[in-house]
């Protein structure tokens, strides 16, 4: 069992070190800032994360343009995201080909497909945010 204190920066929930890893034979890393969505079904990266991760799109997943929760994503791929207590998921991640919220060092919007996975607590009163996944999810 694992639990996140989410950092609170600017009011929103944020993970820190989340590590984003390629799951070809390359098996490339890179460690980005998160933000806590639960208004956004799947979990998006922004643009330039798939060039450094040397992501390959999968052969069973349609490369139509969609809309995710109103942001438009180009392509989908494989990848394991990695939570700094090492709490790990596989899935299939949006690219949006737009920038997210760089400004505030964000490259990743985590959604529904892993927040349901766990439990998401929120203490109005002291500000706080934090994430727990439970052993053998």
């Amino acid at each position: 069992m694992a639990l996140h204190e989410l950092n609170m920066e600017a009011g929103w929930p944020l993970v820190g070190c989340l590590r984003l890893v390629s799951t070809g034979t390359n098996r490339q890393s890179m460690f980005l800032t998160g933000l806590i969505d639960t208004g956004s079904t799947r979990t998006i990266m922004g643009c330039g994360v798939e060039e450094h991760l040397e992501l390959r799109i999968p052969d069973d997943i349609d490369t139509t343009n969609g809309f995710n929760e109103g942001v438009q994503t180009r392509l989908y791929y494989n990848i394991d995201v990695v939570f700094p207590q090492g709490d790990q998921f596989r899935i299939t991640v949006g690219c949006t080909g737009q920038n997210l919220f760089r400004t505030h060092g964000i490259h990743v919007i985590i959604g529904m497909d892993i927040i349901s996975r766990g439990i998401l607590t929120i203490d109005n009163v002291a500000g706080r945010f934090s994430l727990e996944f439970r052993a053998n999810q």
